[in-house]
């Protein structure tokens, strides 16, 4: 959202200049790939100082550079701040799930007993099982330095080494308590005595500082599906015990994360109903407040009767009136209510734990309601798949300690206030990596509430336990920033603030950047040269005049075909909106212009064909190449039987195909032409072409007067662009795509592919049937079909808890798509004249970071009903709008039936 605002052209002269300093905690989110691009923007166009902040930056002294190089264009001091210490430490733990037979069943946590599967992981005995490398930030607390001591210590040819660092030599010079510097510099000194010695003696330390019950144990292997299910109530039940709760179960998969959450509602809920059924104190309870509400008409009568025969009051009566009579416990006495002693909920009472339940949308319970029978007893859930009103109430409650086991994807790794005691790693994902093991855990042992945090891997490997200890911090990576799409919200912000100040100083330090993005060798040169292949571009789609303005289309329209103008309008609106799905916001307007949409309307089926041609732009899935194997060919043949899914999405329309492979030619010929200006102009700069594209190595040739090397070299055809070891092969100068330009150019010549809005992904030839490979998946059009998301997850094999997900991005685009035409139409009636509209016309809801942020959507029954046909619009136009509205509309209805 901030990106969009300081690229508004009406907040450039009022809004931005007030802009005194901007935060941007979590900024090693600016290598991700999803997203990272907003960051840089952010960073590049900041009409301020910026104050970056995070824990986990991979080298960032590289980081440092190039936000050094930026503060410097924007003429800002730049400070550069590193702690490399961790206020509290972590202390890391493995839960054993082997023998769980033994286990015997959970009865409450007052006979509950703590078991001794959690046990103590030492952050050095993780060597034993891989390299003998130590990241940086490994650190260890003083139990651990001392542990550390004693176990060289045993070993007698280290006795001679070790007398500098015993603790009581060591520390002698300070006086009083040991401060934490201290430790550091003790730890420090173990450290490199450590790596120091030799493979044997390493090996026996490691051995000693091991776990022989971890090392005894099958724990080489992944744990079973019944192990970790049976497993998780007895580890909660421990941190009860341990007193280490609140905890955050961290699980990188949504419908896991509920069903987690679903185990260990069941698991209370059967202990409870055992423990009623054999309690005769219950059972004798439960019995007296039967009595109790059976005996309530009869207590209703004789209160009443003594209200009538109580007399008024004497004034003279100097006798105080009687104290009133407490009410009896059975009035506020809930059979069904939660028993502490099967719930990890804090304290909280029932009537504001009652109205925070209430204030989240009804509907919203009846659709989930093991998260209302887990939440009453202390559980949660918490992933972006959720409703916003359901998380905002559960980040509350977790705060304030009513909620004391939270199961979370990576949402609560970044920049949510949830501190926690400790942190669960619940089971293994691709998703879990250095960085995100880094995020997670530093949830626990926040500064000012704990001293020390705890970390436990539950059904993880002990492989795999170490390689996440033992991991370093990835670099970050950049991606470049300028695009088609930022070169044309640049001219609109110039244009539509009549060249503000803050305006025309952003652009200007970026233009004097010697390195536009940290992650690119892009040099400033480079940079000039690639803005002018942009500007050239948006030239020939007529999106910009000579003077770099947006063009007035309605003066040219007189030399386009009939609705040509509302087909630019739209051009140059998605692509100032839909930003973050480039090119796709390129080839919408492109297939428009080529009247394929309009062709599309004309026809049969037009809703289906109008969603199946989304569906190559948007959400956009590849089946696995495994789906091409025989085996699985029969398979998917038999879920086409079984289930109303397609499963492959067809092939793109011929018409459509040769519009974009055009595009596709005009691109490469602009682009190619970009190459060979810039190396032609600084060739000396670029240097000799002595380096092997793959492996990076030079080649230096050795000079030479040979009549045959002198012969070939007067009649070889000289090429600029092209790599001279690609150029062996009979290669030249010629291209047949951007990805082969980008692929075989020539050493110095740094370009980047996903800054050309090339159509080649969406042309090339992809897999229509089964057994195909690079097949597309069908699962938004399938939805569209049949709106069964059981279908989806079976036939389509699109996870449970991605499907909500995928679906509303799809409708936002949708949403954006039907918006877009509803402005465009109202413009182009007759006797408007009014420019493109800017981008704060374009609904809120498709700038959200995280989609669920948006509880409901707008009905499209409502809109259809208030939008009317403005005058002076075709009958062709307004065709279009029909099917796109009503394809919106049905596919709006479908997905809402699936959530509400």
């Amino acid at each position: 959202m901030l990106s969009i605002m300081l690229l508004s052209p009406p907040l450039a002269s009022k809004w931005t200049p007030r802009i005194k300093r901007i935060i941007l905690d979590e900024i090693h989110c600016i290598g991700q790939q999803e997203g990272g691009a907003v960051w840089e923007q952010i960073i590049l166009l900041a009409p301020c100082p910026i104050i970056g902040l995070s824990a986990t930056v991979g080298e960032p002294e590289t980081f440092n550079d190039w936000l050094a190089s930026v503060s410097r264009a924007h003429g800002y001091k730049h400070t550069f701040i590193q702690y490399k210490h961790r206020y509290s430490h972590l202390r890391k733990f493995f839960y054993r799930l082997d023998g769980l037979e033994s286990l015997l069943p959970f009865q409450g946590h007052e006979s509950y007993r703590p078991t001794s599967r959690m046990r103590f992981l030492h952050p050095l005995s993780t060597l034993a099982f891989g390299p003998r490398a130590l990241p940086e930030d490994l650190s260890l607390e003083p139990a651990d330095t001392l542990s550390l001591y004693n176990a060289m210590s045993r070993h007698k040819g280290l006795s001679s080494n070790l007398v500098k660092l015993d603790p009581v030599l060591f520390f002698s010079s300070v006086k009083g308590f040991l401060r934490q510097k201290d430790i550091l510099r003790y730890e420090t000194g173990l450290k490199n005595l450590l790596m120091d010695l030799p493979p044997s003696y390493l090996n026996e330390v490691i051995h000693n500082l091991g776990d022989k019950d971890i090392l005894q144990g099958a724990n080489d292997k992944e744990p079973s599906r019944k192990s970790f299910e049976t497993g998780l109530l007895p580890l909660v039940a421990d941190l009860q015990a341990r007193g280490e709760l609140p905890a955050i179960l961290f699980n990188f998969d949504r419908a896991g994360c509920e069903d987690v959450a679903g185990l260990l509602l069941r698991g209370l809920l059967k202990a409870e109903t055992a423990w009623k059924s054999s309690s005769p104190e219950w059972q004798r309870k439960c019995q007296q407040w039967q009595k109790w509400q059976d005996s309530s008409k009869a207590r209703i009568r004789e209160e009443n009767r003594a209200k009538k025969s109580k007399r008024k009051p004497d004034p003279d009566d100097v006798e105080p009136p009687a104290a009133t009579e407490a009410p009896a416990w059975e009035s506020t006495f809930d059979p069904d209510a939660p028993l502490d002693n099967f719930s990890f909920a804090g304290h909280y009472s029932a009537e504001d734990l009652d109205e925070a339940i209430d204030g989240v949308w009804s509907e919203y319970w009846k659709s989930k309601p093991v998260l209302l029978a887990a939440l009453r007893r202390g559980i949660a859930v918490h992933h972006s798949g959720l409703g916003k009103g359901y998380r905002s109430l559960v980040e509350n409650l977790f705060r304030r300690g009513y909620i004391r086991v939270m199961i979370s994807t990576g949402t609560l790794a970044l920049g949510i206030n949830a501190p926690t005691r400790t942190s669960v790693f619940c089971g293994d994902s691709p998703f879990l990596t250095a960085l995100m093991f880094r995020q997670c855990a530093g949830r626990a042992g926040r500064r000012g509430y704990d001293l020390l945090g705890n970390v436990v891997f539950y059904g993880l490997t002990l492989d795999r336990v170490q390689r996440l200890v033992l991991s370093k911090l990835p670099s970050l990576g950049g991606t470049f920033p300028l695009t088609p799409t930022l070169t044309l919200r640049l001219f609109n912000l110039l244009d539509g603030s009549n060249s503000a100040k803050v305006a025309v100083n952003a652009i200007e330090s970026l233009m004097k950047l010697p390195q536009v993005s940290f992650g690119s060798q892009t040099g400033q040169n480079q940079l000039l040269h690639h803005l002018r292949f942009n500007i050239e571009y948006l030239r020939r789609t007529h999106l910009l005049d000579r003077d770099g303005k947006p063009i007035n289309l309605y003066a040219v329209s007189a030399h386009l075909y009939v609705g040509d103008r509302d087909i630019y309008l739209l051009l140059q609106f998605l692509t100032t909106t839909v930003q973050y799905t480039e090119p796709s916001n390129f080839a919408l307007p492109i297939l428009l212009r080529g009247g394929i949409l309009h062709r599309i309307c004309a026809g049969p089926l037009p809703k289906y064909h109008f969603i199946l041609l989304m569906c190559h732009f948007f959400g956009r899935r590849y089946l696995a190449s495994a789906a091409a194997n025989t085996q699985n060919v029969k398979r998917l043949q038999d879920l086409v039987v079984r289930f109303p899914s397609m499963i492959v999405l067809p092939p793109l329309r011929v018409d459509a195909r040769k519009v974009l492979e055009e595009h596709d030619k005009e691109i490469l010929g602009i682009f190619t032409e970009y190459t060979k200006a810039y190396t032609s102009q600084y060739c000396s700069e670029l240097g000799p072409d002595d380096m092997l594209p793959l492996s990076g190595m030079k080649y230096i040739g050795t000079p030479s007067t040979d009549g045959f090397r002198t012969h070939l070299e007067h009649h070889i055809r000289p090429v600029s662009v092209r790599s001279s070891f690609v150029a062996t092969s009979g290669h030249f100068d010629e291209f047949q795509s951007v990805e082969e330009l980008v692929r075989s150019a020539r050493s110095g010549l740094h370009l980047n592919e996903h800054a050309i809005p090339s159509m080649t992904r969406f042309t090339a030839a992809h897999g229509s049937t089964i057994g195909s490979e690079h097949a597309l998946n069908a699962y938004l059009l399938d939805f569209f079909t049949h709106g069964q998301v059981s279908a989806l997850e079976k036939a389509n094999g699109i996870r449970r808890g991605d499907v909500w997900y995928f679906l509303q991005d799809f409708m936002l685009t949708l949403m954006v798509i039907k918006s877009s035409l509803e402005q465009l139409l109202t413009d182009a009636s007759v006797g408007s004249d009014k420019t493109v509209p800017s981008e704060d016309a374009v609904p809120s809801d498709y700038f959200v970071a995280d989609p669920a942020e948006t509880d409901e959507l707008s009905d499209d029954g409502a809109d259809a009903e208030a939008f009317k046909r403005p005058p002076g619009t075709s009958a062709k136009d307004w065709r279009m709008y029909e099917v796109v509205r009503d394809a919106t509309a049905e596919f709006n209805k479908k997905f809402r039936d699936m959530w509400a």
